[in-house]
């Protein structure tokens, strides 16, 4: 045989040989993949209407739109909604037209001073019967419904969270509470997964739970790999909860002192923060902090908690004061305020506010 020949042959085997490996891999793969890739029937509706909260409603449309599900967005009416920052977004479909929807997602916002009671604060929508039916009408149909921040709220006024648990933003916790008194409302957990209905935290927090019915839907292995593509930090547990936080014992507004935010940290057990603060004394900075501790009227923790000063009057000075509390579940907390000059600046100082379980921790 001519050496030509004898060339042309080998590379018809070895192109043969690799057909037939690619052939081979691919048909291992191929039904694999079939089975796990949402098929185009797979549909999820995003509620949006005027007020939407942008990321309540563009997180979940990042996660299922990465997650090749059919994404689209459904307003009352098929025309322009203008989002809470103004943004502007021509919704799909309105009531009327819209595909069937497998998941449905109904994301918080803004809402109109026209909200009557009792949902204001809360409600993110107008208090219209139209959406709520909807919102029921189009949940009986979907395999999975999803809140986000408030949208619990509208959940929670159609009906469907009655028996079940569920979340919302940290601020409406409370609100949420009184508005639903036959649902269960969890405060320490990012999402709260009932079956079918699943809620979540606010903001970022609708970024996870949508990741958590991908998991449903998919399998965990395809939302860690979604959430790795997304560069985002997620925890399958949903453990962080921004409700859960010790600083929710810390929330007052300190009227009549110019400052400078400079720290906020901590986590469930303690908590720190640290303003620059404009006054002529350390004295008059620790008098109207004390003052609105004591009294807490202006936008402090639970109605239920209460602050009570420890130190006794000999004990008092101008720049420290130490404080106690019981939270709502009957532990006790010990809180210190501080005021320092700050370092190279003139009528100028630290203002440190810290609270703890531990009293040590609290009085370091």
């Amino acid at each position: 045989m001519k050496p030509h020949y004898i060339v042309r042959l080998l590379l018809m085997i070895a192109c043969s040989c690799a057909l037939g490996a690619i052939t081979t891999t691919m048909g291992q793969s191929a039904p694999s993949a079939a089975q796990k890739q949402p098929t185009a029937k797979t549909n999820v509706a995003i509620f949006i209407f005027d007020g939407v909260q942008i990321i309540d409603y563009a997180g979940p449309y990042e996660v299922f739109g990465g997650a090749r599900f059919n994404v689209y967005t459904v307003a009352p009416q098929k025309q322009p909604i203008t989002t809470i920052y103004g943004m502007k977004v021509t919704p799909d479909y309105d009531f009327s037209n819209h595909p069937k929807p497998d998941i449905l997602v109904i994301p918080g916002g803004g809402r109109s001073s026209a909200n009557p009671s009792p949902w204001k604060p809360g409600l993110p929508v107008e208090d219209d019967p139209r959406i709520f039916k909807w919102v029921q009408d189009t949940a009986a149909q979907s395999q999975y419904v999803l809140s986000v921040c408030n949208g619990a709220f509208t959940l929670a006024r159609a009906g469907l969270l009655d028996g079940l648990s569920a979340t919302t933003t940290m601020p409406f916790l409370a609100r949420l509470k009184e508005v639903a008194p036959r649902t269960k409302v969890i405060t320490d957990k990012r999402w709260v997964d009932n079956g079918k209905i699943v809620t979540s935290g606010g903001l970022s927090a609708g970024i996870d739970a949508a990741l958590h019915v991908v998991a449903k839907v998919l399998g965990p292995g395809d939302a860690q790999f979604l959430a790795l593509g997304l560069e985002y930090r997620w925890d399958p547990e949903g453990e962080y909860s921004r409700a859960a936080l010790a600083d929710k014992y810390m929330r007052f507004l300190f009227q009549g002192i110019e400052a400078e935010s400079l720290a906020r940290q901590g986590d469930r057990d303690c908590w720190e923060n640290k303003w620059k603060v404009s006054a002529a004394s350390a004295a008059a900075i620790l008098s109207l902090v004390d003052n609105t501790l004591a009294n807490n009227k202006t936008y402090g923790p639970p109605s239920n908690v209460k602050w009570v000063r420890q130190d006794a009057a000999p004990a008092k000075n101008d720049s420290r004061s130490l404080w106690q509390f019981v939270d709502e579940e009957g532990q006790k907390w010990t809180g210190v305020a501080s005021v320092e000059p700050f370092a190279g600046e003139a009528n100028k100082f630290l203002l440190t506010l810290k609270i703890a379980r531990n009293d040590d921790a609290a009085r370091q």
